[in-house]
């Protein structure tokens, strides 16, 4: 074999072996990053079912309240009136790079239903966001 043959082929190499690292990287932050996606939200989610407000108020970024501790007020109040949230229902979606999508079935005395929310990530900790709404 021929020395450029051989420089040509140890390049592709090492190419294929550059790009499959990378790959594998991002796959593996990727899956990381939703199993972490996934086990905030499940947290979240069983402190809802529970009425575990400062659960709840410590996994939320709440655009409602200016404050936690206005926020730890309100969710203590309602916290009363528990959820029953099918756990086999919950999907995560990515939307971007720091932000997913969580959606699962819920029911209480007021509604049964599927309800959707952000999951952001503040501070290297992934948070469910509730949104200010009029």
């Amino acid at each position: 074999m021929k020395t450029s043959t051989k420089v040509a082929t140890f390049l592709l190499l090492g190419a294929a072996v550059v790009t499959g690292g990378i790959w594998t990287s991002n796959t593996y932050a990727s899956v990381n990053e939703e199993k972490e996606v996934k086990e905030t939200v499940q947290i979240y989610l069983e402190a809802l079912e529970n009425g575990d407000a400062s659960t709840m108020a410590e996994y939320t970024i709440d655009e409602r309240f200016d404050n936690d501790k206005d926020k730890l007020k309100v969710y203590e109040s309602f916290a009363t009136d528990k959820m029953d949230i099918d756990m086999d229902s919950v999907s995560v979606e990515k939307i971007e790079d720091e932000k997913m999508s969580v959606t699962f079935h819920y029911t209480n005395r007021h509604a049964s239903e599927n309800t959707t929310l952000p999951v952001v990530k503040e501070n290297d900790q992934w948070k469910v966001l509730i949104e200010k709404t009029r």
